[in-house]
């Protein structure tokens, strides 16, 4: 049998595909797809086993549907390890979920993984955080200092710019499951990129509507990361197996440019975007009134990636926070004071229409 024979005779069965393309980069994936109809055929058809969301999901909530639908009305997004396992096709530890969700949602959220997650999610309170869960979720959650980080299960988690930290256990034996809530101060995106990523390997997404990469050449291709955090977080990128981009020469010295300094978008060409499907999820709307938006809100996110006095990249951000939003946004310097006049001007016209309709929702 000719090689080419060969080739399409594995393309042609899954149980042999499969053992090719998990251990296949993205991009050699890509290209695989494109050397014929059936090699296109069987890379489609493993994405859509080994991306599915949902089944991913399934394994901390029954509903993963419903879930999917609180983050699109909510804005919350899952980070972490559990988004990085999934775009990686590896997910280094299955039974931790890192949720960030606005501080007006935190309520909604919340009850909904104790009461609708099916797993016996309950509420298990931090040192000097009360209780009963509607109790803690309404207060501002001062970090214990000194925090023995080394020895908590929560060592990882970073205090600064949050306002709150909820956890969740599930009454499952055995299973470990655990659901973390991280009530963001900010727009999510500027607490996770001005403080919680500790690495660029990490700076990965998933919204209700897709996964986001916002460095997948660099993290997913070639094991690489760029510290942007303390060095002690850094064990979970050694155990994973990344190469540490540290100085400037190391920089240059590469082929390959691993960042684009300038203005970054969440679903730019340097990102990686994978639509997760949204059969059964309910789209966000802005009020009961108003039809549901047909985009991502996530993905008008942005900020700067600039090179540091050392040449190393260093991100910068505006957020842009108005009563007109449903959500807050990471954006750009420039991007912010180009659209500063406009924004002020919609609100005060929204301010005079909601003064003159008292029922306006």
């Amino acid at each position: 049998m000719s090689s080419a024979n060969l080739f399409m005779e594995i393309l042609d069965r899954s149980n042999a595909s499969d053992v090719l393309f998990a251990h296949a980069t993205p991009a050699t994936m890509y290209r695989i797809g494109r050397t014929c109809w059936m090699a296109r055929r069987a890379v489609q058809d493993y994405s859509r086993r080994a991306f599915n969301i949902n089944k991913h999901l399934r394994r901390f909530f029954n509903d993963p549907i419903g879930f999917r639908s609180l983050q699109a009305q909510t804005g919350t997004l899952m980070t972490g390890v559990f988004a990085h396992g999934f775009l990686d096709r590896t997910l280094w530890d299955e039974t931790r979920l890192d949720l960030y969700v606005y501080p007006q949602h935190a309520v909604d959220v919340g009850r909904w993984v104790m009461e609708n997650g099916g797993k016996g999610y309950q509420f298990k309170p931090m040192v000097d955080q009360h209780c009963d869960f509607d109790v803690a979720v309404a207060a501002w959650l001062k970090w214990p200092d000194p925090w023995d980080w080394e020895s908590g299960d929560d060592w990882d988690v970073q205090m600064r710019g949050m306002q709150n930290f909820l956890k969740f256990l599930a009454d499952e034996e055995g299973s470990g499951l655990t659901v973390r809530m991280m009530v963001a101060e900010h727009a999510p995106l500027i607490t996770l990129i001005a403080y919680h990523w500790h690495s660029t390997a990490f700076m990965n997404v998933i919204t209700f509507y897709a996964a986001y990469s916002l460095h997948p050449f660099t993290t997913f291709e070639e094991k690489e990361r760029n510290n942007i955090r303390s060095a002690a977080l850094l064990t979970i990128d050694l155990e994973i197996g990344y190469d540490l981009i540290d100085t400037p020469n190391a920089l240059k010295q590469r082929l390959t440019k691993p960042f684009v300094f300038g203005d970054r978008w969440v679903d730019d060409e340097s990102s990686w975007v994978l639509p997760l499907g949204t059969r059964g999820v309910s789209w966000p709307k802005l009020s009961e009134k108003t039809p549901p938006l047909s985009f991502d809100p996530f993905s008008v996110n942005a900020w700067d990636l600039v090179p540091s006095s050392s040449g190393m990249p260093q991100i910068g951000h505006w957020e842009i926070a108005r009563e007109i939003f449903k959500f807050r946004y990471c954006s750009t310097a420039s991007f912010y004071m180009y659209m500063k006049d406009t924004i002020d001007t919609l609100g005060e016209l929204e301010r005079t229409e909601r003064s003159n309709h008292r029922d306006w929702s």
